[in-house]
């Protein structure tokens, strides 16, 4: 599985510059910490199955001696890995341009942190399993630039739209402020895994379906 991991990173080496790139300018305009990660994230999940499908590495990797579990399993345990890798680089970035752009350069939150996981979570959990099973290119190739454009156009569309979500977040405030931290954590953090577990299972029976 190791070797499997690691060829979806190797695959995308070179737009491990581009991300670099997108958390270095966006670290240096001061935005949301929570925010770069969930998009390279994004980039980095959908990127990981373009690969296999843009070269026909499914046929290649169902070949080798690996079963259908550990194909799948690589796919999520990737995504986990890279999140962390994203986080440690960011708050590289951040510590450094402290000292160089601004020292009221915030560093993001725990809390900001655990949303922005959750979201990236929620994202691979709907993503794989759709797109394992309509691995169609026009949607693959709609959602990317769908997703470039958001990140091209992130500070308008947050100015625009800012008011609408800041009513919005304080309604979920307003909620969840009946009940307590802890309680809402857990809570969180099972759906998340329970959505996760649930979604690595389905995208691994449409995964054994296949042929190739």
């Amino acid at each position: 599985m190791y070797n499997l991991i690691r060829k979806d990173f190797i695959l995308q080496k070179y737009l491990m510059l581009f991300y670099l790139f997108i958390a270095i300018f966006y670290t240096m305009t001061d935005m949301s910490m929570g925010l770069v990660i969930t998009v390279l994230s994004v980039f980095f999940t959908i990127n990981s199955h373009y690969y296999d499908e843009k070269g026909k590495n499914n046929v290649l990797i169902n070949s080798l001696p690996f079963s259908r579990k550990q194909i799948i399993a690589s796919k999520y345990i990737g995504v986990l890995i890279f999140l962390f890798i994203t986080t440690l680089i960011i708050w590289l970035i951040r510590f450094i341009c402290q000292d160089i752009v601004s020292h009221s350069m915030t560093r993001g939150s725990i809390t900001e942190l655990l949303i922005s996981y959750a979201i990236a979570i929620l994202f691979v959990s709907f993503y794989f399993p759709f797109f394992y099973r309509f691995p169609n290119r026009i949607l693959l190739s709609g959602f990317s630039i769908l997703v470039i454009m958001m990140v091209a156009l992130g500070k308008t569309i947050v100015s625009r739209f800012g008011n609408v979500m800041s009513d919005f977040i304080n309604g979920i405030q307003t909620f969840a402020s009946q009940f307590s931290t802890t309680g809402l954590y857990i809570s969180a953090f099972v759906i998340t895994i329970l959505i996760f577990s649930s979604s690595w299972f389905l995208t691994l029976k449409i995964y054994e379906n296949k042929d190739f």
